[in-house]
């Protein structure tokens, strides 16, 4: 058996023994992020979608469904949720530059082969 589903189930058997059914349910939540990173962001992003679009959706939709599995429906999940989605809101806003293109302005900056502004120092050496 190969070593890294011994460890995966020991890990499981591990958490379940801790955590009861609130470690079973965290568990569940794992396979069911697993599942969206596999079954729709990586599609998404293969195809060209948007990637700030697609990150944006993956990670709400995970964490809509991992929070109230793993810790319930309560106004303290829903507070968690909230401020956690708003991080999410201000880290997409300031991922975008003022100029309306994504991205940072260094991976933008057109580069020359011929001719690099930087060189490497010289390995010859003088006595």
């Amino acid at each position: 058996m190969p070593v890294l589903i011994v460890l995966t189930v020991l890990f499981i058997i591990a958490v379940v023994a801790v955590a009861r059914l609130r470690g079973l349910l965290a568990i569940a939540g794992l396979v069911v992020a697993a599942g969206v990173l596999i079954g729709f962001m990586l599609p998404a992003i293969i195809v060209g979608k948007p990637g700030m679009a697609v990150a944006l959706s993956g990670s709400t939709a995970i964490m809509f469904i991992v929070l109230y599995v793993a810790h319930g429906v309560s106004m303290r999940t829903s507070a968690a949720l909230a401020g956690t989605l708003i991080g999410l809101a201000v880290t997409t806003a300031l991922g975008r530059s003022p100029s309306g293109r994504r991205g940072c302005r260094a991976s933008q900056t057109r580069t020359s082969t011929t001719s690099p502004s930087w060189r490497p120092p010289s390995t010859s050496r003088t006595s």
